[in-house]
């Protein structure tokens, strides 16, 4: 009985990258974009068309299988676990990431017998990564063995939750309480890339040590649910629709030491050259732009990332003269992704030009923001009303990668139409700045006002109108100046 279910394993996998394809062709189109639960919770045609083609191409082998799926179950079939062998499948986990072309897209396809599941396939099409995980014989991700971090200081994780769909103002009360709980223990940070799959294989990875979430469906958790638990995590059940995913059962020793590489530009000796360097000024050196010929540095933006190995980890690069940004490059190193721009030649992603999304409909917009390292409370009451304030327009959803000028790159890119933060620095900003204008972006300040580069805040997004519309909502907060000036 064993080599049947491998068997059915192989064939889900097949199906899986097959489906993937499908997607990632449908990414370059159009989509068709429906509602389900609220203004928030979207279907597209892709969806619907992805769950046909892979409950087929199961029903041709394995004819006498069951089925529970996120499309079939929307339009009315039994949501059911049967002792029968039972597939659960969601054909796009995180339709709205794909209406945004946001690059987390995952196939998730688990396969249980005795209400047992017995594996579980993830595909990160996106990023094509193939999460699998069968019972007793470990997880993997394209064949190589994960473990989860094995963190055991709840002060020293990185945790994933997602926003979801719900808009209702009480069940936003219930989550936003439940972030600041977490943050003033406090935690090092929050991520959300708007896929549970993913959300829970980035545990199974070690690349974050804890996921919840209150919400989610049996399609989003089953299959990576058995590969985090396969890495030598704990899946606990606390409550009715509550899942929470630890990288070790006390959440969740991971011992990293950050070392940063000394860096150095070899420049004519003619340039009377100036440098801001976040880790220069941290020694103690001016953060005073001049005149002057300035490269602005962040060598690691993504420190957090970077300890935790959460994939996003970016090298930013700012020039600028007579206080003016002249060119910019972000990259993207885990993602081998060098984002360039240099004023009035336009933006470029490895290359290829960049364009913003153009979107002036805040109702239909995807936004990136951080909740930051600042743990005082009254700071971190600021920035999830500000949050709250913003997901009751209604939005289609909030995301977090944790690097600020990644998190810009992706509103250059058109995967999102707004990123906004309160109390990030010049070197994060700097080099992302230009680039999301030449993009045919806009950068401005929190306020709505002109952006400051030393004020330590700003608003980027695709079109003024939705730039406006989130100043109009935000709650600006006090923090020092890069530059030690005082606001007006």
């Amino acid at each position: 009985m064993a080599d049947s279910w491998q068997e059915c394993m192989e064939l889900g996998i097949s199906i899986a990258r097959n489906a993937g394809k499908v997607i990632c062709k449908a990414l370059h189109n159009e989509q068709s974009v429906m509602l389900k639960t609220s203004p928030a919770d979207l279907v597209t045609e892709t969806d619907q068309k992805v769950e046909k083609m892979i409950i087929s191409a199961i029903k041709e082998k394995f004819p006498t299988h069951s089925f529970i799926g996120e499309e079939s179950v929307a339009a009315g079939a039994e949501c059911v676990l049967t002792d029968n062998p039972t597939w659960i499948i969601d054909p796009v986990d995180g339709t709205t990431n794909f209406v945004h072309r946001f690059p987390f897209v995952a196939v998730s396809i688990s396969f249980a017998v005795n209400k047992v599941t017995e594996f579980g396939i993830v595909y990160s099409c996106k990023e094509d990564k193939m999460y699998t995980a069968r019972k007793g014989k470990g997880a993997f991700l394209n064949g190589v063995k994960l473990n989860v971090s094995g963190q055991t200081d709840i002060t020293k994780s990185l945790v994933i939750t997602e926003v979801g769909p719900e808009r209702d103002p009480k069940i936003l009360k219930t989550l936003f309480t439940n972030l600041e709980k977490l943050l003033n223990i406090p935690i090092h940070g929050f991520r959300a890339v708007g896929t549970a799959a993913t959300d829970v294989c980035f545990v199974a990875a070690g690349e974050a040590d804890a996921y919840y979430h209150i919400g989610l469906h049996c399609w989003d958790i089953a299959a990576a649910g058995i590969i985090v638990t396969e890495a030598g995590g704990v899946l606990m059940d606390t409550d009715v629709l509550w899942c929470m995913v630890c990288g070790s059962p006390v959440i969740g020793p991971l011992s990293v030491r950050v070392s940063r590489a000394a860096h150095g530009l070899c420049l004519p000796c003619d340039w009377p050259c100036l440098f801001i360097g976040e880790e220069s000024v941290a020694a103690g050196e001016s953060s005073i732009l001049t005149d002057n010929p300035t490269w602005i540095i962040d060598p690691i933006d993504g420190t957090t990332n970077f300890v935790h190995r959460f994939p996003f980890v970016a090298v930013s690069i700012g020039f600028a003269v007579k206080k003016e940004l002249e060119f910019g490059v972000v990259y993207s190193c885990m993602e081998d992704k060098m984002y360039t721009a240099r004023k009035g030649k336009g933006a470029f992603c490895n290359g290829v030009q960049l364009k913003v999304s153009g979107q002036e409909d805040i109702t239909k917009s995807l936004i990136i923001t951080e909740l930051g390292s600042n743990r005082n409370p009254d700071t971190v009451k600021r920035v999830l009303a500000n949050m709250d304030r913003l997901l009751c327009i209604p939005i289609h959803g909030i995301r977090a990668v944790g690097t600020a000028a990644v998190n810009m790159c992706l509103v250059a890119t058109g995967g999102a139409d707004a990123y906004y933060e309160i109390g990030i620095h010049c070197w994060d900003m700097a080099a992302a700045a230009v680039i999301v204008t030449e993009a045919g972006g806009v950068v401005m300040d929190v306020t709505g006002g002109p952006f400051d580069l030393m004020s330590r805040r700003l608003i980027t997004a695709s079109s003024r109108a939705i730039g406006e519309r989130i100043a109009k909502e935000l709650q600006a907060f006090p923090c020092e100046r890069d530059d030690g000036k005082k606001d007006d």
